[in-house]
């Protein structure tokens, strides 16, 4: 985390503060997406990143041996590194989830959850230099990131390039699947006796 945050967080559209959306989804043949939309060079360019779920890690988001809010984190992580190595000059993410967990996670930079708290990590690690603001959206009102992560990737696409979008594939970051797989190792939440 900075240790010299700004103390206003930059607007939406000025230089080096990047808008992203992302989802994840559990249901057979469903993954992790997102989108950054940007303006780069007086291009409209429109980031995005997509894939499924590895058979293991479905089977274990379907069982909640990894949470759900943990496989929102998960593509939240994988979007911000993912975008931040292509466009260097990021200082400030805008992150639009429509998990709460992830939302207060990203907000605090540590979760009590120990699968959410090793992503958020993981993520930090791979990004010390910026900082975010996480907002939470209604499911309902994040479509494009939904699509991307199910059967309608074709469709969000074109509907991109239609609004005038270049549109560009990110790449899964390294070591994200073995990310994925530690989770595997770690309980989703902290279990409290009394």
């Amino acid at each position: 985390v900075p240790l010299a945050p700004r103390l206003v967080f930059p607007s939406i559209g000025e230089p080096g503060c990047l808008v992203l959306c992302t989802d994840a989804a559990r249901e057979e043949g469903a993954g992790l997406a997102g989108y950054a939309p940007v303006e780069v060079g007086g291009t409209l360019c429109f980031y995005y990143l997509e894939a499924r779920w590895p058979s293991a890690i479905l089977e274990a988001l379907q069982l909640n041996r990894i949470s759900m809010p943990a496989g929102e984190m998960l593509t939240m992580a994988a979007m911000v590194v993912a975008s931040v190595a292509r466009l260097a000059a990021v200082s400030h993410v805008v992150a639009f989830t429509d998990s709460d967990a992830t939302r207060a996670t990203i907000a605090s930079g540590a979760s009590p959850a120990p699968q959410m708290n090793a992503v958020a990590q993981w993520m930090l690690a791979h990004v010390e230099h910026v900082q975010f603001l996480a907002v939470h959206q209604a499911g309902v009102r994040n479509c494009a990131a939904d699509g991307l992560s199910r059967d309608a990737v074709s469709k969000v696409l074109g509907e991109a390039r239609d609004a005038g979008f270049r549109v560009e594939r990110l790449p899964i970051p390294e070591g994200f699947w073995e990310l994925c797989d530690s989770m595997l190792e770690l309980p989703p939440a902290v279990r409290v006796t009394s």
